[in-house]
């Protein structure tokens, strides 16, 4: 049971209010949340660095990257699957991210990123191909198939463009 000064939020939507911070970041200012619940699919199959992976997220995300504040100058799409038992993302570099289907590392730049058991594996794609089956303002899906120093993966995405994100 919480005690005086503790709340729960337990199935909240939504929270709102004010916060101060001090000591190592000092600020304060007011907030708003909301329940974020993503409904993109994200699966994979594969081996990367000894982990046997077989994902199969249906709270997976789609993430837009720029350079400027202005969110103007993408510089990364991220696509990212997280549950309680592993972390997995595939950072495409946009250059030639169209419609279609892209050879790796060619046409289209690929960075694997896998978090497990408190590991974390960063490695780049040396080959393969990722077919784009849809690419909006909205979100992106498609289809992959992965080879790294690691291991390889394949498996296939949809996913909303849920956080955009400025990354000077």
């Amino acid at each position: 049971m919480p005690g005086p000064r503790q709340r729960r939020l337990d199935h909240a939507d939504a929270a709102s209010g004010t916060a101060t911070f001090t000591g190592a970041i000092n600020g304060s200012g007011a907030f708003d949340l909301a329940r974020f619940a993503p409904a993109g699919s994200f699966d994979a199959v594969g081996t990367l660095d000894g982990v046997a992976i077989d994902e199969n997220a249906i709270h997976a995300i789609g993430i837009r990257t720029y350079s400027d504040a202005a969110l103007t100058a993408l510089t990364e799409v991220t696509v990212a699957c997280t549950d309680a038992d592993i972390d997995l993302e595939l950072t495409f570099d946009p250059t030639h991210l169209a419609v279609g289907t892209l050879t790796v590392p060619g046409q289209l730049g690929v960075d694997v990123l896998l978090r497990v058991d408190g590991q974390i594996l960063s490695t780049t794609a040396s080959s393969g191909s990722v077919t784009i089956t849809a690419d909006d303002s909205t979100g992106i899906a498609g289809t992959f198939t992965l080879t790294t120093a690691a291991g390889s993966i394949s498996g296939s995405f949809d996913v909303a463009f849920d956080i955009d994100e400025y990354s000077p």
